[in-house]
């Protein structure tokens, strides 16, 4: 007879894309036209959250749950100026934000279902979000911008190619494959979906000394090319580094992260598309068994190209997970 822990993690599993079924649109027609000028089929938040955040919020663990253990996390992303339009005006341009403030939840459940193999899935939601949306260039029947809306649920894939080894005091380092797959279910005209799914494969490394922690994280996002405005969205490379450092053991941990997804389609004005964003984050382990966690972080744009949409101008996150006690 199976455990109830091995029973948990994928019960829960179903009972997420249930809730991503449920709420995502029923009319096919919903979809966006890809090719138009300006439409809101653009996700808006760059920053894809981990299902199982490790000692870093940005950065995929690089470490796997044990076969028959399960992991729960729900984050709150608010975030400002994702999606900004520049309309020409006497002079200069005037920017108008297309999404002002913006603030997303997910809710994610990951489970070990071998060694070294574990199955996530994300449903992420904007709760609120303001801002002018493509609605006053398009015409004055156009729908404003959505103030909820059901974003684009994940499902990832994660196998251990180097474990750490235990017995050094959980010193050295630990690598891990990724494979994410963005569904393209949620709401076309709220900036909170893409023209159709997503296929991001990463590897994610870190080494861990005594205190100190770096870890590095790249690989792509494959998606279908999208023009939006003056800039045509598609494929990216995915690029990270954190660097973090055990104030208090394991109760306290404070880190510096960084993530970069540069735009691998031409830009029509013959430039790159960057959007870069840096983050300072603190993660606190409050109870002896670890059972629980949370994560609190904050940070800015990096301004490597100019108008990199999606990069939010300032952003704050927290995040609470609960592993199977080990």
């Amino acid at each position: 007879m199976r455990s109830p822990a091995r029973l948990r993690g994928p019960c829960l599993l179903g009972i997420c894309l249930g809730v991503a079924s449920a709420m995502a649109p029923r009319v096919a027609d919903a979809r966006c036209d890809s090719n138009a000028a300006l439409h809101a089929c653009v996700n808006a938040d760059s920053l894809w959250l981990p299902a199982r955040r490790g000692s870093f919020l940005t950065l995929t663990n690089a470490e796997t749950l044990a076969p028959g253990d399960v992991a729960f996390g729900s984050s709150a992303s608010l975030s400002s100026k994702p999606i900004v339009l520049r309309v020409p005006s006497p002079g200069s341009h005037l920017e108008v934000p297309a999404v002002d403030k913006a603030l997303h939840v997910s809710l994610s459940a990951s489970v070990g279902v071998a060694t070294d193999w574990e199955l996530a899935v994300i449903v992420p939601l904007t709760l609120y979000q303001s801002g002018a949306g493509v609605a006053p260039y398009l015409s004055s029947e156009a729908d404003a911008l959505p103030r909820t809306a059901l974003r684009d649920p994940r499902l990832g894939a994660t196998y251990a190619l180097l474990a750490r080894d235990l017995e050094d005091q959980g010193d050295g380092f630990a690598l891990a494959a990724h494979l994410d797959l963005s569904l393209p279910l949620g709401n076309a005209d709220a900036f909170a979906s893409e023209p159709g799914p997503v296929l991001s494969p990463t590897v994610t490394a870190d080494f861990r000394s005594g205190p100190l922690l770096v870890g590095a994280e790249a690989g792509a996002r494959l998606r279908t090319p999208t023009r939006f405005a003056n800039t045509r969205l598609g494929p990216q490379a995915v690029l990270a580094l954190g660097a973090g450092v055990d104030v208090l053991r394991e109760t306290l941990s404070l880190a510096v992260e960084a993530f970069a997804l540069p735009v691998l389609a031409s830009q029509p004005s013959g430039g790159t598309l960057v959007p870069a964003e840096w983050m300072v984050t603190a993660r606190t382990v409050p109870f002896a068994d670890g059972a629980w966690a949370a994560s609190l972080g904050g940070g800015t744009a990096i301004p490597l190209t100019e108008g990199a949409i999606t990069a939010s101008a300032w952003r704050a996150v927290l995040s609470i997970q609960y592993n199977t006690p080990p």
